[in-house]
């Protein structure tokens, strides 16, 4: 039951990351049109970074789950 809790934690964190990381990149995208490019930049700096995040928790859960199925 733990581990289960566990996964739908890091599910959800890994959803959260990634809509974080479009929001970002939608706002990039309007800076871009409000010629802001340091704004633009920065906030496409912040979607790479969640989406990075994002990637690490998606890898624990496989390595976990393959582990689990072992």
């Amino acid at each position: 039951r733990g581990a289960r809790v566990r996964a739908r934690g890091c599910r959800a964190a890994t959803r959260a990351l990634q809509e974080r990381a479009n929001l970002s990149r939608r706002l990039a995208a309007d800076a871009r049109q409000r010629r802001q490019p340091l704004a633009a930049a920065r906030l496409e700096e912040k979607a790479q970074e969640n989406e990075d995040n994002a990637g690490v928790i998606r890898k624990m859960l496989l390595s976990r789950t393959a582990e689990e199925v072992q």
